[in-house]
């Protein structure tokens, strides 16, 4: 799977089960909730891979980590999606 679909993919699970802030995988309205790494991980295949998601994320969204990005206060789930897709828009472009 390509950085840009795993991105997209990311972006779909968000917007179908619930995002989260926080590393631990939360229950909203019954589903799984999943901040922006946790969703990425579930379509990795190496642990290169992951740090290859991260990087076109992180360039997008002009942060150091993910996790800041994702947590960071008044984040919404709707700029995390944003974000995502974004990321694989650029990634499709270059």
């Amino acid at each position: 799977m390509t950085t840009c679909e795993i991105l997209l993919k990311a972006a779909d699970l968000i917007e179908r089960d619930g995002w989260c802030q926080g590393a631990d995988l939360k229950q909203v309205d019954g589903k799984p909730a999943r901040c922006a790494e946790r969703a990425i991980e579930e379509f990795l295949t190496s642990r290169r891979k992951f740090w290859e998601v991260m990087r076109a994320l992180r360039n997008h969204v002009t942060v150091n980590t993910v996790w800041e990005w994702n947590d960071a206060p008044g984040r919404t789930k709707e700029e995390v999606i944003a974000g995502l897709r974004g990321a694989a828009a650029q990634c499709e472009e270059g």
